[in-house]
């Protein structure tokens, strides 16, 4: 086991020191706002107007972003705590519609970048608020603003910050209480990959290192910590690892063949059209490529350990059972476990990209256009490239498992033992056995127990199937 295992982790490690960013290559991160600019929590008043303004209440000032060519600090906003403005909504918002109460955040920018329309890239030109010669805020008898001066105030979108939070909240306290120790163990691991991801996969793509040298290390290291974390080190982890890297390895090969024979060119979003002029070095198919491997990945991982604890439990049942017969019944469960996870998958998809299937519904052309059209087709190659990892890794992980997991047929039957007709067991006690039976140490008949033999055991197993 360890033969196979501790090469994978030292190339894994010499590829993460190859491939790590030195940063030299990185792209300059966008500005988010224009100098004087700052990020207001608000909350909504009432519906948007013809104009697309809302009227919102202020609930908390940012500090304005610094200047570095000014000499002097920059002006803080002219509203305060508790004042209202009239702020200026995206279309998309304003058609989902606003409502007295909803959280929002809104965009100050100051007069100058209002009237010239330089909103940096998180907001535009919008709803006004007034100022005196000052620079502060002429507030009217009612606390709001008075609205005639040109500083400009636009809704980025909704303040989500509660509902999201309560909702990871929810699932961590459910994950430790049905789980326990080792649902603690799982949401370290989910934090290990995602700091893996920060600081390792998105700084190495955006530099133009290798898509699929990077996806491989991301995948394996991930692999290494998350599995061994949630579950132990055991053989029966070691036997799900591996059959896990070898799920990898088949999907990294057809994500390679794949992305290249279907022509998936990356720049199917809208992220895609300004991230290249962005980060001069980011390959787009590349990153599309180290997506499709790393998309699988959690349902791989589902599947490899599932047949692994299915080999292990079945072994602990029958532990006379021949490998073949573990193998040939563990994987009857591998066969259920991958019709629903086929179906997770596809779901999974299906709903990320409804609105892209409800516009190639819209369009007037044939089907088989649509389905093979840049955006459409990277889904369908993601999905199909994931499904075949993932199906060839349950045969492999079973075998692997069968061949690994401890114990085994009785193969030694003391003389007295054998004078009486005596099998013994694996723990080296006398089990009673037939004169046909004897002749296969698998088919052991418990006597006066109650207890099916091991025969019998996978034969009404086959009659269930």
């Amino acid at each position: 086991m360890l033969v196979c295992l501790v090469p994978v982790l030292l190339a894994t490690v010499l590829g993460a020191a190859l491939l790590w960013p030195q940063g030299d290559k990185l792209p300059h991160k966008i500005e988010a706002a224009v100098p004087g600019a700052a990020v207001l929590h608000a909350t909504v008043l009432g519906p948007a107007d013809s104009d697309g303004n809302v009227p919102v209440r202020v609930t908390e000032v940012g500090a304005p972003s610094p200047d570095p060519t000014a000499k002097t600090r920059v002006a803080k906003p002219p509203v305060k705590t508790g004042q209202k403005v009239s702020a200026n909504a995206p279309t998309e918002l304003v058609q989902y519609g606003f409502k007295a109460g909803q959280k929002v955040t809104v965009m100050y920018l100051p007069a100058g970048a209002a009237a010239s329309g330089d909103a940096g890239t998180s907001a535009g030109s919008g709803g006004t608020a007034g100022s005196d010669g000052d620079g502060s805020a002429t507030s009217p008898a009612d606390g709001s603003v008075d609205l005639a001066d040109q500083s400009a105030y636009s809704i980025v979108d909704f303040d989500r910050s509660f509902p999201v939070g309560l909702l990871a909240l929810t699932f961590a306290v459910l994950v430790v209480v049905v789980a326990r120790w080792r649902g603690l163990a799982a949401l370290a691991g989910l934090g290990i990959t995602l700091l893996a991801v920060a600081f390792f996969t998105v700084p190495a793509l955006l530099e133009g290192r290798s898509a699929l040298g990077v996806a491989l290390v991301t995948a394996v290291a991930v692999m290494f910590a998350t599995l061994y974390l949630a579950h132990g080190f055991s053989v029966r982890t070691s036997t799900a690892l591996l059959g896990t890297l070898a799920g990898i390895a088949i999907t990294g090969v057809v994500a390679w063949w794949a992305s290249g024979a279907a022509q998936v060119t990356g720049a199917t979003s809208e992220e895609s059209y300004w991230l290249p002029s962005q980060a001069h070095h980011v390959s787009l198919a590349g990153v599309a490529l180290c997506g499709m491997l790393l998309a699988g990945l959690g349902a791989l991982n589902d599947v490899t350990i599932t047949q692994a604890s299915s080999v292990w439990e079945l072994r602990a049942l029958a532990p006379d059972a021949s490998r073949r017969s573990l193998f040939t019944s563990a994987l009857r469960i591998g066969r259920d476990h991958i019709a629903s996870t086929v179906y997770t998958i596809a779901f999974a998809y299906l709903g990320a990209s409804l609105p892209l299937l409800l516009a190639v519904w819209l369009q007037e052309q044939p089907l088989s256009l649509s389905l093979t059209t840049g955006s459409v087709v990277e889904e369908i190659v993601r999905t199909l490239v994931g499904m075949i990892g993932l199906v060839l890794a349950v045969p492999l992980t079973t075998a692997i498992a069968a061949a690994c997991v401890p114990g085994g047929p009785a193969t030694e039957r003391s003389p007295a033992n054998r004078a009486a007709g005596a099998e013994t067991s694996a723990d080296g006690a006398a089990v009673p056995v037939d004169s046909a039976a004897a002749m296969d140490p698998a088919e052991v008949t418990f006597a006066g127990t109650g207890q099916m033999s091991d025969s019998e055991f996978w034969s009404d197993r086959r009659g269930r199937a």
